[in-house]
This record gives C-alpha cells, structure tokens and sequence, in this order.
C-alpha cells in the first residue's frame, strides 16, 4: 500500500468508523448476549465507506475528489478493476491531476500491470517533471521488471537523487537503491523515453511479465 494513498484511505476510514462504532458495537454486545450474532451479517468499514461514498457520488456524480478517495479505497483493498474504472472517470474530468495519475500508476504497479503502470508514470514526469514519488516509483518498476530493465532504473534513481531535496529519504532510499543495481550514481545513461500525450489505453490489472 502506497504512503499517500494509505495516509488518505486511513483519514477517511476513521471518520466513518467513529461514527459506526456506537452503533455497531452495541449491535454486537447485543448479539452476543443473545448467543445468536453472525460475524458474517456486519459488514466491514471498507464496506461501510466504499457505500458511503458511491451514495455521495449518486447525488454528484462529477465529484472528482470523492471518485479518487473511492478508487483509493478500492484499489488498496484488491478490488482492482473497479478502482480502474473510477481513476479513469477522474482523469476523464481532470487530465492534468497528477495526484490521481500517480495513484494510478501505483494501482496499476501493485496489480502487476507494469506496461499500463509505466505509461502512467511517463505521463506523470512528463507534467510534472520534478515529481520525486513518480521517478522513483518508475525506476522501482523498471528494476522488478522482466527482465530487469537496469539501465533505465539507474537513470530514474539518479534523477530521483537530482530533485528531491537535501534530506528526504527519498533521495537516501534512491542512493541505496542505485547502488545495489552495482551502477555509480555519475554513470551517464540515457534517459527513458516519455510517453506521447495520446489518449489513455485500457487497463488490465494483469501480471504481464509473471512474478
């Protein structure tokens, strides 16, 4: 689970837990005492806010921050193809949201659609070019691909090392991560190609390049 992703999906999860906790919890008790409570007759607070959420989109149906929180909560919980289904309609209204492009990629990434994940992250660099979580989470993509694509990861590392500022630990993780490739962050290598601005393909969460 991503860190921005997972801190958003926590802070929404919250608040609608604190507002289910009386109630449920005195639904259980209750149960419980009456020996007669299934665990399987509550539902989760995913559930419960992947509802709630879908219900504000009825009544909005252009909400585009509530569709992100939405695919979000999806995506983190393994319901992929559905999450896909909301980050395009956000990305539909709102090409430039590089926020909603990069959790995509990261989506995408977790359900092993590397070739669809990488198209995301090119677009990402190619709007934002000093995005530091885009040209890190790429150069982690390309070092698990396979094959691993080395010289492309490398120079995505030391892009990473370039831009983030003095102290991130973004910058410490790409130093380490660079060197365990064996490649010296001076080492010239030329950089990946970006995508070209064309109208988003399909996406299919499937491994495409196996474990």
């Amino acid at each position: 689970m991503r860190g921005a992703q997972l801190a958003f999906t926590v802070l929404a999860l919250l608040v609608i837990c604190s507002l289910l906790a009386g109630s449920l919890g005195t639904a259980v008790v209750d149960g419980l005492n009456n020996g007669d409570a299934d665990p399987d007759e509550f539902d989760s607070p995913q559930d419960d806010l992947a509802a709630s959420l879908r219900a504000r989109l009825e009544e909005d149906p252009e909400d585009t921050a509530t569709m992100l929180l939405l695919a979000n909560l999806l995506g983190n919980t393994g319901q992929v193809p559905e999450a896909i289904t909301w980050y395009e309609r956000v990305l539909a209204l709102n090409p430039d949201d590089q926020t909603a492009r990069l959790d995509f990629a990261q989506t995408l990434t977790s359900a092993g659609s590397r070739a669809d994940a990488e198209i995301q992250f090119l677009r990402v660099i190619d709007g934002d070019p000093s995005n530091v979580d885009a040209h890190l989470d790429l150069a982690r993509l390309y070092r698990d691909w396979n094959p691993p694509r080395i010289a492309e990861a490398a120079t995505l590392y030391q892009r990473t090392i370039e831009i983030a500022p003095a102290g991130d630990f973004k910058r410490e993780r790409a130093s380490e991560e660079l060197r365990a490739l064996g490649v010296s962050a001076a080492t010239p290598i030329a950089a990946p190609a970006v995508a070209s601005p064309i109208a988003d393909p399909p996406a299919t969460p499937v491994n495409e390049e196996g474990p």
